[in-house]
């Protein structure tokens, strides 16, 4: 009995009062130990709640006119400042390229006041992309051209919503 003892973990073991000898649960309730820790991880476990409601602006934007040569595309961004707008720069839309007649952009933001701003790019996206740090921290200046501010007093964005914008018009 006491080599078996060794063996298995001592709370796996009924004491008996009598001989004080270690006499093993029987073979029904040795399963017992092993469920309990099994519904006590399971239950600790947390329930994936998915993703969260998404809140931002979404709208159009026409093009109107020939496409100058020095915009090689134009984004869609959300400031939360028209000064400096390098550095108040919060999050960008998908690009249009050159000669697009429209973009359909989403851009998702945090509940607060932004500038919705059109901006033609004096650069290749790419390296609009990859060199956005540069931009954000002054070392470089941004390469936009200003096309069109959505409204100049600002939007305002809730949370858990999508605010759908109306179209606007840029001309060249």
């Amino acid at each position: 009995m006491n080599f078996m003892a060794l063996k298995f973990p001592r709370w796996m073991f009924l004491t008996s009062n009598s001989t004080d000898k270690c006499i093993i649960m029987s073979y029904k309730y040795r399963k017992a130990p092993f469920l309990l820790i099994a519904v006590i991880v399971l239950y600790g476990c947390n329930m994936p709640e998915g993703l969260g409601p998404v809140s931002g602006v979404e709208g159009d934007v026409e093009f109107q006119g020939e496409w100058p040569d020095s915009i090689k595309a134009v984004v869609v961004i959300a400031l939360d400042s028209l000064v400096h707008p390098e550095q108040h720069l919060i999050a960008y839309s998908d690009p249009a390229d050159s000669g697009d007649t429209e973009l359909h952009y989403f851009i998702q933001l945090m509940s607060g006041d932004y500038f919705i701003v059109a901006v033609g790019l004096m650069i290749d996206v790419s390296v609009f992309i990859t060199e956005r740090e540069d931009y954000e921290s002054g070392e470089k200046e941004l390469p936009i051209q200003e096309l069109g501010i959505y409204d100049y007093h600002g939007t305002h964005v809730s949370s858990e919503d999508i605010k759908k914008l109306d179209v606007w018009t840029v001309s060249f």
